[in-house]
């Protein structure tokens, strides 16, 4: 794993982010567990637990360069990433064209920053990195593969925590407005007021 990365806050604080990945769902007894002991440690914990996808990803944020991540070595199957990572579920009106999708996003020419890529019944399960690849793109792509076979209409289900910054990309991207930032959005303003 690479060193956890660094990034600069509006009020010029430098954080840091760590992002944890369970391929299983934790016990609401584990997360509770887990967000305790990164506190402990010096992060900022987010944990979120997805049942349908037996999933858990945890976003640690730390302004602290004493925060460490020796405390996940005690959680089974924790794996770790520098970069905040996105985890989405796609479920399309038209099923079929998932297996295309699915290759599509993690065959040869996917975009880089694309972890996973799984379908699961009716739907996508995506994991990514939006500091490497913007949801932008991967939005752009699931349009056309699904596009191919008619499927105009999907829902999209967050499953992972989101950083502000993930926040403020997704919507510059969303309102096509590349120059909105930080302290143009109301949620981020208002989490900075929090603390």
């Amino acid at each position: 794993m690479k060193e956890p990365r660094t990034r600069l806050t509006m009020q010029g604080v430098m954080k840091t982010y760590l992002s944890l990945r369970f391929g299983r769902m934790l016990s609401a007894t584990e997360a509770s567990s887990l967000a305790a002991d990164a506190h402990d440690a010096g992060w900022e914990p987010q944990v979120r637990r997805s049942e349908r996808f037996a999933r858990t990803y945890a976003l640690l944020s730390g302004t602290r360069d004493a925060a460490t991540d020796s405390f996940v070595s005690e959680y089974a199957g924790a794996e770790r990433f520098a970069d905040p990572l996105l985890a989405l579920s796609i479920e399309p009106d038209a099923a079929d064209g998932l297996p295309s999708l699915t290759a599509a996003l993690k065959g040869h020419g996917s975009p880089e920053g694309i972890l996973t890529a799984e379908t699961v019944e009716h739907e996508l399960l995506i994991e990514f990195f939006p500091a490497r690849t913007s949801w932008r793109l991967v939005r752009a792509l699931i349009d056309v593969e699904l596009g191919r076979y008619g499927s105009t209409v999907r829902r999209t289900t967050l499953l992972s925590p989101i950083s502000p910054e993930m926040e403020t990309q997704i919507a510059a991207d969303g309102l096509q407005e590349p120059e909105l930032n930080q302290s143009r959005v109301l949620e981020a303003l208002m989490g900075d007021a929090d603390r």
